[in-house]
């Protein structure tokens, strides 16, 4: 008798939720960009790449690039390779 009470009241429970479509559960916030559109514009300075070959036989390359900057922000795009 209890098993079947419980089964009845299992039913009703089941007819008397929400369908999966109606329920709320948490969503994803849209991924919004923050990065600049690229512009194609001439960079108003002088950048300066240093690369140290010294260990060529193992193939280590130590590079170190300057970018003279402005007080501001900067945004820097690299390709996407």
């Amino acid at each position: 008798m209890s098993k079947s009470f419980l089964l009845t009241g299992l039913c009703a429970l089941l007819a008397t939720t929400a369908p999966a479509a109606e329920r709320s559960f948490p969503q994803p916030l849209p991924i919004s960009s923050t990065i600049p559109v690229a512009k194609d514009t001439p960079f108003p300075g002088t950048m300066v790449l240093r690369i140290d070959a010294t260990d060529v036989t193992r193939g280590i390359f130590k590079v170190q690039q300057t970018i003279p900057a402005t007080p501001g922000a900067m945004t820097l795009l690299f390709p996407k390779w």
